[in-house]
C-alpha cells in the first residue's frame, strides 16, 4: 500500500512530457520576374527551386507555390508584389500576412545575349537582411538548372529549421555560393579497351579532349591504333550517381599498324555510355580502315 502510494506521488510530481516542436518553415514563392525571357520559363524556374529547397530539407521547409499565391491574394496583386524588396517592409507585412509565412523567395532572370542572369534571395517577413541570397551571371540556359540545384542546397543548409546550427551561423546572412559552373569537375579521364581518353570541360556539359589507343583489345580492333579528337556532352549532377554522356571523335587510326596502306587513315567514332559513379557501360560505332565496327564496351570514367 506505501509503495502504491509513493509510486502515485512520484508520477503526481513528474514535469509534464512536452510534445516535441514542429520544427518547420513557411515560405512564399510568388514568382521569378522575368527580363527578356518567355514569362513561363521564369515561372517553371521558380517553381523547379521551390521543389528543389523543400525536397532538400526533407519538406520542413514549406513553399506556398507560385499558383497557390495567385489563389491567395489574386493574380494582379501576385505581380504588383513581385516588385517587393528588402527595404519595403510594408509590402512584404501584407504578402506575407496574407500567406501566413515567414519570409519570401524572389529572384530574376534576365537574359544578356546568349548568356543568362539569375538572383534568387529570401527575404523575412519582417524585413531587413536576406535570410540567404545567390546570384550568378554568365550562364548559358542548360546551366540555369545546375545552378538551382547548387544553390538550393546552400540555401537548405542554412534555412532548414531541422538542420544542426553551426557556430555563428544563426541570424546571419547566407553567402553566396559558389556557380555551379565552377563547382561541376573540370577533368575527365576515361579508361577502356579502346584506348585512354583525356577531356577537359568547358562550360556546362561540353567536353572536349582526345582518345589515344597503342592497339585496342576490344573485338574486333584489334591492334588498331588510333588518334582522335573527341567532342561529349557529358552532364554532371551534383550528389547524382548514375550519370551518361553521348560523344564522337575524328582523327588518323589504323594505317600505320595496318599493312594495307592504300586504305583510308581516317578514323570516326560515335557512342553513347550511361552508368553508376566511375563504372560505364557502353555502346560505338567506330568507322576505320574503311569499314564500321560496333563495339560494346566497360569503361572507368575518373572526373575531378
Amino acid at each position: 500500500m506505501v509503495s502504491a502510494i509513493l509510486a502515485c506521488a512520484l508520477i503526481a510530481a513528474a514535469p509534464p512530457v512536452q510534445a516535441p516542436e514542429k520544427r518547420e518553415l513557411k515560405l512564399g514563392a510568388p514568382g521569378f520576374d522575368a527580363v527578356d525571357i518567355d514569362p513561363k520559363k521564369a515561372e517553371f524556374l521558380n517553381n523547379f527551386f521551390a521543389e528543389q529547397l523543400s525536397m532538400r530539407t526533407d519538406k520542413r521547409v514549406r513553399i506556398v507555390t507560385q499558383s497557390e499565391v495567385a489563389a491567395l491574394i489574386g493574380l494582379e496583386r501576385q505581380k504588383q508584389l513581385l516588385g517587393c524588396s528588402e527595404d519595403s517592409a510594408e509590402c512584404l507585412a501584407e504578402i506575407t500576412g496574407a500567406l501566413g509565412v515567414e519570409g519570401l523567395i524572389v529572384g530574376n532572370v534576365a537574359k544578356f545575349g546568349d548568356t543568362y542572369a539569375i538572383t534568387v534571395r529570401v527575404l523575412p517577413a519582417g524585413g531587413g537582411q536576406p535570410m540567404a541570397s545567390a546570384s550568378g551571371t554568365g550562364m548559358r540556359e542548360e546551366q540555369l538548372l545546375d545552378w538551382i540545384r547548387n544553390t538550393s542546397v546552400d540555401f537548405a543548409r542554412k534555412l532548414d529549421p531541422g538542420a544542426p546550427k553551426q557556430d555563428g551561423a544563426s541570424g546571419a546572412q547566407a553567402q553566396t555560393p559558389v556557380a555551379a559552373d565552377e563547382a561541376l569537375p573540370r577533368n575527365g579521364i576515361w579508361l577502356s579497351g579502346l584506348g585512354v581518353e583525356y577531356n577537359r570541360r568547358l562550360r556546362g556539359s561540353s567536353w572536349v579532349g582526345v582518345r589515344a589507343t597503342a592497339f585496342a583489345v576490344a573485338m574486333p580492333l584489334d591492334f588498331n591504333a588510333h588518334l582522335l579528337a573527341m567532342a561529349r556532352h557529358h552532364p554532371i549532377r551534383p550528389g547524382e550517381a548514375w550519370n551518361y554522356s553521348i560523344y564522337a571523335g575524328i582523327g588518323l587510326g589504323g594505317s600505320w599498324l595496318d599493312p594495307d596502306l592504300d586504305r583510308s587513315p581516317l578514323t570516326i567514332a560515335v557512342g553513347a555510355e550511361g552508368g553508376y559513379k566511375a563504372l560505364r557501360l557502353s555502346v560505338e560505332a567506330l568507322w576505320t580502315r574503311e569499314e564500321v565496327h560496333i563495339v560494346p564496351g566497360i569503361s572507368v570514367a575518373l572526373t575531378f
